[in-house]
């Protein structure tokens, strides 16, 4: 199986126009209908995922199949090989999903597909613990202490939008469209769901204080500056080292708890499934019930000692404080 290089790819809109001309000008920026079928990460990981199993075929002494039912046996020798071993479900998935995307197919190894489910019905994922209210403002005060604006702008907004952490690193000063008390809409741009769905998507700011903090960090930046520069490794860094000075690291919360908690408090304050799953930008409710009430369920289940309480509320009142 061959893997085609990789390369630095953006997700442009080509808009439907009557001139021929401007239609290929814009198709030729945008790049072959093959290289855009996924986005660059999910290619990255196709091709780690497809080479590892090309490496376990070579380890193996297997030769390349020649049709589909042995290509469909060989990789559901890879995925009793990945489970045996004690491997992420996620590597099944990545290699299954690339080979069918190198090999421009859908669903050619049914036998591996069954074998994936049933790995996802008896091992269920480790999924990022909701993170409380308080915890969120103590982030953020935490970050306002350290003078990281952009890092508590971040924390604030992704828990009160439900914000994915690439989605909140990627805003600009000229995607806000607030008023004079700070409350808006932010253009997110492609999201993961908006390249689903073929549309860019919104999200909108209804705390000030949110929106007062993004726009201070905002405006140290250029027009379409992201709000956040460094990797995402370096903001989970400082997110881990940040909960454990907060006396929660052994909450294992991560950045997409955030999200989590921001959505579970969303529902939990306003009782109405229906708009949180809409402000959430879910697809499915059915899936986002699911997510939610299993949310809540692990917060009812937390405990934070009166020491550590007190430490939180220490630094969410800098938030306050600073506006």
């Amino acid at each position: 199986m061959h893997l085609p290089a990789m390369g630095r790819r953006k997700q442009h809109l080509v808009l439907a126009v009557p001139e021929k001309s401007r239609r290929a000008a814009g198709r030729q920026r945008v790049g072959k209908l093959q290289d855009n079928l996924v986005g660059a990460v999910a290619l990255r990981k196709y091709r780690l995922a497809v080479g590892l199993f090309l490496t376990w075929l070579a380890i193996m002494g297997v030769a390349d199949a020649d049709d589909w039912d042995s290509l469909d046996r060989q990789m559901c020798g890879y995925l009793e090989y990945l489970w045996e071993n004690g491997e992420s479900k996620g590597y099944g998935g990545d290699a299954l999903s690339g080979v069918q995307h190198f090999l421009m197919t859908r669903r050619k190894c049914p036998g591996a597909w069954r074998l994936l489910t049933t790995w996802g019905r008896l091992e269920l994922p480790s999924r990022a613990p909701p993170l409380p209210p308080l915890v969120a403002l103590a982030l953020a005060g935490l970050a306002l202490s350290q003078g990281l604006q952009d890092f508590a702008a971040i924390v604030l907004v992704a828990f009160h939008c439900f914000l994915r952490i690439g989605e909140a690193f990627s805003i600009t000063r000229q995607a806000l469209c607030l008023d004079t008390n700070f409350c808006g809409i932010v253009r997110l741009g492609w999201t993961k769901g908006g390249k689903r769905r073929g549309a860019e998507e919104f999200t909108q700011i209804e705390e000030p204080c949110a929106g007062q903090l993004l726009l201070r960090a905002l405006s140290l930046k250029g027009l379409s500056d992201p709000l956040l520069t460094v990797t995402a490794g370096a903001f989970r860094l400082w997110f881990d080292r940040s909960c454990s000075e907060l006396g929660v690291g052994s909450c294992n919360f991560r950045p997409y708890s955030l999200r989590r908690g921001g959505a579970t408090h969303h529902w939990q304050l306003h009782a109405n499934m229906s708009k949180t799953v809409e402000r959430g930008r879910w697809s499915c409710i059915r899936t986002a019930r699911i997510y939610l009430q299993e949310a809540a369920a692990t917060l009812l289940e937390m405990r934070l000692s009166p020491f550590v309480l007190d430490r939180l509320n220490t630094y969410a009142v800098l938030v306050g404080a600073e506006h």
